[in-house]
């Protein structure tokens, strides 16, 4: 995809689009029209669009078009449209405004009140006689890789679109709009042999991700009253459209305006048909529930989890038997409503995994491969938040595999493979986490050529030697690709690096396992849910450090009575196996050291175990976790920070962090213990 922009003495802006304008390139197009439109609209009379080499286009790059000529009508400039045939009645199609619209081949301008024929098949229909369908999408569809414009195409082809118009009413003013957000509705009317289900069927992929609502031909006035009641910050364009699709005529539209305005009770007795008795009570099993009150609610729950935690601390303090057992059992009652408050915004996995079954199908057909998704574990929970934040991470892993992963039908039969390429996604639980993991068959990761990437880009030495983990992890590099060009699926170079920092970031981690030819395998673990962490604290040079409790495996007070064998004072042996040590002394740089004999605890992430040299064991807590701020988001070492009991604040340790840096040095096995901890050292 390529645009450019011109600009003539006489104040003539053109803006030419080459290949396809899509939610991929949805940020570039925004970002050249605010700075080449908007930026310059006072010296602008008029603005054209050439779309003569355009390959397609989706609702993403519509209403930024639809935008720009909104300001133009507004500021009184002349707006036009030119290109291909084919194109230019989608767009008519779609805008039912009055932009000047030119085809190239003929190289006149269109009536937009008779363009693609849809007037004279509006004939075929009067008052009420067709279906009537009305579609709002979710914000985030567009990030899905979902076109609402596709979903139209079978409708298109088969000619059951009587009419079709853009709702635009909850578009921000002028382009400040999010260009991957979706902002836009659909109002469409179909011919009467259609049914609700064709609809269904043709919008099957959006159904998760949109409300579909359609009205039968002939339907009560009631039906369309109902209607107006979801639809009132868009009614004057829904109105519009309901008399200029002939859906209503103007008195008709006036009843439904006063229907719209009765109670319940009224409008249940208003009915132009008879209906059954309702039943005077129903069992209802599940009602909506705002989000800002269930983050409201967690907010509360995590400031009476410190409360709790900080009376126990003053409780145990005291020699009072049933003060303490009073304690003990408020503790208890403490944490069961804290389960079940988190578990109000929990939500099935399965439901954001189904979202990108067109991502991987449309992106695979735009590369020339067949792809399938499969989804595994879809009934594994997360907290909603997490599962929106996941999305452009996951998204970009999806186009990684689809643009560099899977392989050409040619080259999948040439390697024996079958020639559908597939892309697994599964969840699972494990402790109080959730493991994603995202596989391909594709042609997997090759050691040399990272190497030899990373080596020609500066990001290792030639002579430097790494692990398998640590190669594989140079692709999430800010500077790492293995191109130098960028594809329009991946949307960026090779490197992935915003996945690792959004998943770090949520309080996860990320690990990378491939074979070459066979394929690989992105592991994403991430806490269920949010706000609340079951922490063991640690205390180190007088400072506080907490651990999450799921990657604790044991302690170790080291006194007269316990042996622990040292190696080196860089390892230490634990139940048979060897296993690296870390001195949190050293690694942050304590201005003052304590002097008192030192403890270890015991940790693991994955298979990878390390012991931690401390001051104190202080137990186990229960922490409210705070993100870290912009200045100590880069600062390695921590993964958040955690308010206890005590009102205390304990920095949270990012052990897979330390456990990854601290083996990958044994490995290399550094001639000077010096540079134990260089890499991970806090400044």
């Amino acid at each position: 995809m390529k645009i450019t922009t011109s600009m003539t003495p006489a104040g003539i802006c053109t803006i030419a689009v080459i290949g396809d304008l899509d939610i991929y390139a949805a940020r570039e197009f925004h970002s050249i029209l605010t700075s080449d439109f908007e930026n310059n609209l006072s010296g602008l009379t008029s603005v054209i669009f050439d779309l003569d080499k355009m390959e397609s286009i989706d609702l993403s790059a519509m209403q930024l078009i639809m935008q720009v000529q909104k300001i133009c009508v507004e500021n009184d400039k002349d707006f036009r449209v030119i290109g291909r045939n084919a194109l230019i009645k989608e767009f008519i199609l779609l805008t039912s405004s009055d932009v000047v619209v030119e085809d190239r081949g003929s190289k006149t301008s269109v009536d937009v009140s008779s363009s693609v024929d849809i007037g004279a098949r509006r004939q075929e229909c009067s008052g009420c006689d067709h279906l009537y369908v009305s579609i709002r999408f979710d914000r985030q569809i567009f990030k899905y890789g979902l076109n609402p414009l596709c979903c139209l195409q079978s409708l298109r082809e088969s000619n059951q679109i009587l009419s079709v118009k853009l709702i635009t009413s909850a578009a921000p003013e002028g382009l400040t709009m999010e260009p991957e957000l979706c902002y836009f509705g659909l109002e469409l009317t179909c011919t009467p042999n259609t049914s609700a289900d064709e609809i269904s069927k043709a919008f099957e992929l959006l159904l998760d991700d949109c409300t579909l609502e359609t009205i039968e031909p002939a339907a009560p006035l009631s039906e369309y009253a109902l209607l107006l009641k979801t639809r009132r910050a868009e009614w004057e364009e829904v109105e519009s459209f309901l008399l200029t699709s002939k859906t209503l005529l103007p008195d008709q539209l006036q009843v439904v305006h006063a229907l719209s305005l009765l109670s319940a009770s009224e409008e249940k007795n208003y009915s132009t048909q008879p209906k059954a008795d309702a039943p005077l009570t129903e069992n209802i099993e599940r009602q909506q529930l705002e989000t800002s009150k269930l983050d409201k609610l967690i907010d509360l729950m995590g400031e009476l989890v410190i409360s709790s935690a900080k009376n126990k601390l003053l409780i145990s303090q005291v020699d009072n038997a049933r003060l303490n057992e009073s304690s003990a059992m408020m503790s208890r009652l403490v944490e069961e409503l804290r389960e079940t408050a988190l578990t109000l915004r929990l939500i099935r996995i399965g439901d954001v995994f189904r979202r990108y079954r067109r991502v991987v199908s449309d992106g695979g057909q735009k590369r020339g491969k067949k792809i399938s998704l499969t989804i595994g574990g879809g009934d594994a929970e997360l907290d909603k938040s997490l599962a929106e934040k996941i999305t452009d991470p996951l998204l970009a892993i999806f186009r990684h595999a689809i643009d560099h992963g899977i392989e050409c039908v040619a080259e999948r039969l040439k390697r024996g493979k079958a020639e559908n390429g597939v892309i697994n996604v599964k969840a699972y639980h494990e402790s109080k986490s959730i493991v994603i993991e995202v596989a391909d068959d594709g042609v997997g990761l090759d050691k040399n050529k990272i190497r030899d990437r990373a080596v020609i880009l500066g990001l290792i030495d030639k002579n430097q030697k790494l692990s398998e983990s640590e190669l594989f992890q140079l692709i999430f590099k800010p500077a790492f690709s293995m191109d130098d060009k960028s594809t329009r699926i991946s949307g960026r170079r090779d490197g992935i690096d915003f996945v690792k920092t959004a998943i770090e970031t949520l309080g996860g981690s990320v690990a990378v396992f491939s074979e070459k030819g066979s394929g690989t395998t992105f592991v994403i673990k991430l806490p269920v849910a949010a706000a609340i962490l079951d922490s063991f604290l640690v205390d180190v040079d007088k400072h506080l450090y907490a651990i999450p409790l799921n990657m604790v495996l044991d302690y170790i007070e080291i006194n007269e009575k316990t042996k622990v064998e040292f190696i080196e004072q860089k390892a230490i042996r634990f139940e048979g196996e060897v296993l690296p040590l870390i001195n949190l002394s050293d690694l942050f740089q304590a201005p003052e050291k304590s002097v008192r004999q030192k403890n270890i605890l015991i940790v693991k992430y994955g298979r990878d175990k390390a012991g931690l040299l401390v001051d104190d064991f202080k137990g186990e807590y229960q922490a409210v976790i705070k993100p870290l701020g912009d200045i100590l988001q880069k600062v390695r070492g921590f993964s958040g920070a955690a308010v206890i009991g005590s009102q205390e604040l304990a920095m949270v340790l990012d052990i897979p962090g330390l456990i990854q840096s601290k083996c990958a040095k044994e490995e290399r096995k550094f001639k000077s213990t010096t540079q134990d901890n260089d890499d991970y050292r806090i400044h």
